[in-house]
């Protein structure tokens, strides 16, 4: 008997040890934290001074220099096209789908219902023929832009995939939306020119003043919904007629703990140390899961969308979380905003079959909590059987996708217009 009380009180003497410790070390750390906080505040004041502030302007001297200098895209060939956007020392590119291409049209409609334009996800590029030929044959004109850094728009000796600010990419982003109209006003110009050029000045005039600009869509993936979110509460709050979110990156796939606490104390060491790799490495399934080269149905670039996410610094880390901070604070997007997301997630590096069907990146629920926090109008739509990408599911899931997609759209264009 008295051996099992001595047991018993070793057991809890160790016990207790561990949990003074435990709670020692804490408090050691609470000076450290103090510390922390207190040179945050100087070192985030040097930090705003350095972010971007867009100015909403778009000089039509340059972008119609951007405009003549199209190319054919070499990377889905005709009839896509591409154009440079070099403005704030970052080169993009916007991909043309021109409007009334698609092979699955089955109206012969001149004039397009909008003008879309696409902004893809981390580590991603544009590469979905299939969005383009069913935007375009449900009469919406279809642009895509790869963000500096990423894909078609990545230099040599520039980090890929990189963000240090979600501001950073807005001015690209403006004059993309701002190209992909005077790209359809041109083609609407020569339509009409076509049809009334045998009459008088006045005619021709009137019939050129008469053309409306289309109203714009944006459809959005994971980080790239991310940067859109923040791009459209800075002054744009009603800039398109409707806007889709494909798994948007509204919260990291963390647990609770690990979200509220550490993730943010790792956001607020970022300023002292930005540059700091966190490496560059990750779980393939996803990608497994796409690749036709493996299990899924898709070919595109892998130097370009590669297997492995490119190496990140903290940085980027905080660009995000700052990003995420706002979007929690809630925003003001008066848009309609469509939020598509998976109806399971998984995770783990053992490949199983969920990753054919689930979200492989992101907690689908807490994509479906943060919805709300973008805007009064937001309609959340859970897609079962889709990945990550909604629209790279199989066939039939991102059918019905595509499907609920273009009804958003087309009745949140309707609404507007009723408006």
């Amino acid at each position: 008997m008295n051996l099992d009380q001595d047991k018993l009180r070793e057991v809890l003497c160790e016990m207790i040890r561990k949990r003074l410790k435990t709670a020692l070390l804490s408090l050691a750390l609470i000076p450290v934290l103090v510390l922390v906080l207190f040179f945050a505040r100087s070192y985030g004041d040097r930090e705003a001074a350095m972010e971007p502030r867009p100015s909403h302007h778009v000089d039509l001297q340059l972008l119609y220099s951007f405009l003549v200098r199209s190319t054919d895209d070499s990377a889905l060939g005709a009839p896509f096209k591409v154009y440079p956007i070099d403005v704030d020392k970052h080169h993009a590119t916007l991909v043309e789908y021109p409007f009334g291409s698609s092979p699955r049209r089955t109206d012969t409609a001149s004039v397009p219902k909008g003008i879309a334009l696409y902004i893809h996800g981390f580590n991603d590029y544009y590469f979905q023929k299939e969005m383009a030929e069913k935007m375009d044959s449900a009469g919406y004109a279809f642009f895509a832009v790869d963000l500096h850094g990423y894909g078609r728009s990545i230099r040599p000796g520039e980090p890929r995939s990189d963000m240090r600010f979600a501001s950073e990419f807005f001015t690209e982003i403006d004059y993309a939306v701002e190209m992909g109209w005077h790209m359809v006003k041109s083609n609407l110009e020569h339509k009409v020119y076509d049809t009334v050029r045998d009459s008088s000045n006045e005619v021709i005039t009137k019939a050129l003043l008469s053309i409306k600009r289309p109203p714009s869509v944006l459809v959005a993936h994971s980080q790239g919904g991310l940067i859109a979110s923040l791009y459209m509460e800075d002054g744009r709050q009603d800039k398109f007629g409707a806007v889709v979110m494909n798994s948007p990156f509204l919260e990291m796939n963390f647990g609770y703990a690990v979200r509220k606490l550490v993730y943010p104390l790792i956001a607020s060491v970022a300023l002292y140390f930005p540059e700091f790799s966190v490496g560059s490495t990750g779980n393939p399934n996803y990608a497994n899961s796409l690749y036709r080269g493996e299990k899924g149905e898709w070919d595109y670039n892998t130097d370009w969308k590669p297997f492995q996410r490119p190496e990140t610094y903290l940085h980027w880390v905080r660009a995000v979380y700052k990003a995420q901070s706002k979007v929690h604070s809630g925003l003001h997007i008066a848009s309609p905003i469509l939020v598509m997301h998976s109806g399971c997630s998984v995770k783990g590096k053992e490949w199983v079959d969920e990753y054919t069907r689930c979200d492989g990146i992101l907690d689908a629920r807490l994509i479906r909590d943060a919805a709300p926090e973008l805007g009064p109008h937001v309609k959340t739509l859970q897609v079962d059987g889709a990945l990550h990408d909604v629209f790279l599911s199989k066939k039939e899931v991102r059918d019905g996708a595509y499907d609920s997609a273009l009804r958003f759209i087309d009745e949140s264009l309707a609404g507007s217009q009723a408006r």
